[in-house]
């Protein structure tokens, strides 16, 4: 026992360090049941402080209060059973903000000692991890404790993907770029969001020029991320010109049934090019010509364009009129 309390002590300016870092999940975790008389009180929690800390160490949770949590469960008079309720285990979800709820066991069969862990979606009371180890001695738990807390929070981390690439999105239009750890899309206000997905309108939106002006001095970026932004410039720049000639204008107040106006925009050359490469041979066949526009400038008179049959990216003269088609970034 003076082992399990010796790392528990060395683990704790680690931890603290750990659990100041961006993390996918909160988690709740009750101090582990002790079955018979195996272990004593003391034990259990340090034990479950310990798995705890190993938790922390993968850098894949962020965990409430155990002793909040146990008082919680305590005055709640939270029996076994209700782990397995989705009206109890969303009670803990708004009084925690805990997403995943942690469980334990400690217990002797034989000459062999057991420690079971479990994780519980807070929001369907579902069981999204568990993992038992034996062990002879209780010390010998130490060592069992963090393969345990890696197999568990690589489990309950796991972004379960609600679509794939080809798919229908929200939008009703069709998913070209599909990322688990997600991509930041900037909307050229300002503003920031965190997305998944990527979709593309099913059909053409028109065949038009990138600038209803003859030139223009809008300063656009490439990559993934910027369609959204360069959009809004280009839309900005442009307000007191004819903007139904305008691809990035066409794009923007698209909306349908499931959208508004703003939320679809031209894509940039990099969004451009992943539509290419992912759903190329569908956009191509509703298209009325080969080159599609992107929303990224190339120079004061020219932006990027997109050649469908074989994927050439070239700069163009942007009085040209070529296709549209709306890109709308999502979450999982």
């Amino acid at each position: 026992m003076k082992k399990i309390f010796m790392i528990l002590l060395s683990t704790i300016i680690a931890v603290a360090a750990l659990s100041a870092q961006e993390t996918s999940k909160t988690v709740a975790v009750k101090t582990f049941d002790v079955v018979g008389d195996c272990v004593t009180k003391d034990d259990a929690e340090a034990i479950t402080e310990l798995y705890i800390s190993s938790l922390v160490s993968t850098g894949k949770v962020t965990i409430f209060s155990r002793k909040d949590f146990d008082t919680m469960l305590a005055e709640m008079q939270f029996q076994s059973g209700d782990w397995s309720s989705k009206e109890k285990t969303v009670q803990l979800q708004k009084a925690t903000g805990a997403t995943v709820l942690g469980r334990g066991q400690i217990f002797k069969l034989g000459s062999s000692f057991y420690i079971s862990a479990t994780m519980i979606d807070a929001n369907t009371a579902e069981i999204l991890s568990a993992s038992k180890k034996s062990f002879k001695s209780i010390d010998e738990v130490v060592e069992l404790l963090d393969a345990m807390a890696k197999e568990i929070s690589t489990s309950i981390s796991k972004v379960v993907m609600k679509y794939k690439i080809g798919d229908t999105g929200p939008g009703g239009g069709l998913v070209f770029y599909v990322s688990e750890e997600g991509f930041e899309v900037f909307d050229g206000k300002g503003g920031v969001q965190r997305c998944n997905y990527l979709e593309v309108t099913k059909e053409q939106l028109a065949c038009v020029r990138w600038s209803p002006t003859d030139s223009n001095s809008v300063q656009g970026a490439t990559g993934l991320g910027y369609g959204k932004a360069n959009t809004y410039k280009i839309v900005s720049c442009f307000s007191n010109a004819n903007m139904g000639n305008c691809a990035a204008y066409v794009c923007y107040k698209y909306s349908n049934a499931n959208t508004s106006a703003g939320e679809w925009f031209l894509p940039s050359k990099d969004e451009l090019n992943l539509m290419y490469k992912n759903v190329g041979s569908k956009i191509r066949a509703g298209a009325s010509g080969d080159y599609h526009w992107s929303s990224s400038p190339d120079s004061s008179d020219d932006a990027w364009v997109q050649r469908f049959s074989d994927g050439n990216l070239s700069g163009t003269y942007e009085y040209y009129t070529h296709c549209v088609r709306a890109v709308r970034a999502f979450s999982n």
